[in-house]
């Protein structure tokens, strides 16, 4: 079975990875909102970030969970989020 693909916003990729118990492959992005992450995101099962943008819709069909940066979820589109992804906040 392949290692889960995590898309990270990149000051959050190393300390996620450090933490983790499973092998993955950790992808750091620089920008949140950038063409990068855009792309990115293409076979992401994971996205950890702040943002996931209405442009974005139907560019992420293997993401399973979207875990934002804070208490809200704001900077989410949530209509354009794949069906069955699972969003999390950290509160």
């Amino acid at each position: 079975m392949p290692n889960l693909r995590v898309v990270a916003l990149a000051p959050f990729a190393d300390p996620i990875r450090e933490r983790l118990t499973i092998a993955v492959d950790m992808v750091p992005v620089a920008g949140e909102s950038s063409p990068e992450m855009a792309a990115a995101i293409a076979d992401a099962d994971v996205l950890v970030n702040g943002a996931f943008l209405a442009e974005w819709a139907g560019r992420a069909p293997r993401l399973r969970l979207l875990q934002g940066l804070g208490a809200g979820y704001d900077g989410f589109a949530l209509d354009a989020v794949p069906a069955g992804c699972f969003v999390a906040n950290v509160y």
